[in-house]
């Protein structure tokens, strides 16, 4: 029994030695996790460390990006390889990559070195998909309830109560997954055969419109 316990104490400090002190946890992008609906070209991207030694810190870094799981799975970042950056920061990198396709999703890992030139274990693979990047995208067109945007002050007071829109879409091919992207002067509601795809009660803010 000794002898099994000797082992076990010499295999523990064995993996204990070749473990790696550092590792790369909660990647971000756009300050979100797994974000959806990105709209810049160019997202900031970020990650949090997690050091095993006292006063670890990030030296350098490597950032992989792909639109395949399987790649960087693989240590692939075909639309983007950063290389080994000498940098500790980890937080607001700007992707400098090959240019991103609207309504796509892409996966991407870290990697990150310490004082010591120990090199963590690549992260757990993170994911983010864009929105709409570019005006062609836009395919939609604004409706409205036909009234006269007021000439005076005065007619700002009158009565004029705001008109509710609705639109029924019918889909009848089979959906693996797909994205509704809304934009609206106000207040929307969208239900997804008939339930509600979340538990607000009108509760979505303004967004503010940039024409």
């Amino acid at each position: 029994r000794a002898r099994y316990i000797l082992l076990l104490l010499l295999a523990v400090n064995v993996l204990g030695a070749y473990a790696s002190p550092i590792k790369v946890v909660r990647l971000t992008c756009e300050y979100i996790e797994h974000p959806l609906g990105i709209g810049t070209a160019n997202p900031l991207l970020g990650w949090q460390c997690e050091c095993a030694e006292r006063g670890g810190s990030q030296q350098a870094y490597q950032i992989i990006v792909s639109d395949k799981a399987s790649e960087v799975e693989h240590g692939i970042g075909r639309l983007w390889d950063s290389g080994k950056i000498q940098s500790s920061q980890c937080n607001n990198i700007e992707y400098k990559g090959k240019a991103l396709q609207s309504c796509h999703r892409y996966f991407w890992r870290v990697r990150i070195y310490d004082s010591h030139h120990h090199v963590s274990p690549w992260s757990d693979t993170a994911t983010f998909e864009t929105a709409l990047l570019s005006p062609q995208d836009w395919k939609a067109k604004w409706i409205g309830d036909g009234s006269v945007f007021p000439k005076n002050d005065s007619d700002f007071y009158k009565d004029d109560p705001a008109p509710i829109f609705r639109k029924v879409c019918r889909i009848d091919k089979t959906l693996s997954s797909a994205r509704l992207y809304i934009s609206g002067l106000g207040y929307y509601d969208t239900t997804i055969n008939g339930q509600k795809i979340d538990g607000t009660v009108v509760g979505h803010e303004l967004a503010q419109l940039i024409i």
